[in-house]
């Protein structure tokens, strides 16, 4: 099921800054830690997005700092072994005063 997740993410070699194909990689080698992390730039109310992980799924991730934030972020946390209920948590402590 995760090959089929990451499928639907755009592919990281479609951009060229550095830091916008790092997100969009994140997204396609953990989606299940993405689609448990809520998105903090107003995405989930204006688009419709249920997660992070939707917002490489199109070009959104491309033009919006925060999304890409959150998905890198969830990478470090996730190499440093924490759980996905960890990786929660300290996401949305670091970004839900940014909520709109």
């Amino acid at each position: 099921t995760v090959a089929v997740k990451s499928a639907s993410v755009l592919s990281p070699s479609l951009f060229t800054d550095e830091k916008t194909r790092a997100a969009y990689q994140v997204a396609k080698d953990i989606p299940e830690v993405l689609e448990r992390l809520p998105c903090f730039c107003g995405c989930m109310t204006s688009f419709g997005h249920q997660n992070n992980l939707f917002c490489f799924k199109d070009r959104h991730g491309d033009g919006c700092t925060m999304c890409q934030d959150i998905a890198l972020e969830a990478r470090k946390l996730h190499d440093q072994g924490m759980s996905i209920a960890q990786i929660q948590n300290s996401i949305k402590a670091r970004y839900a005063r940014f909520q709109p």
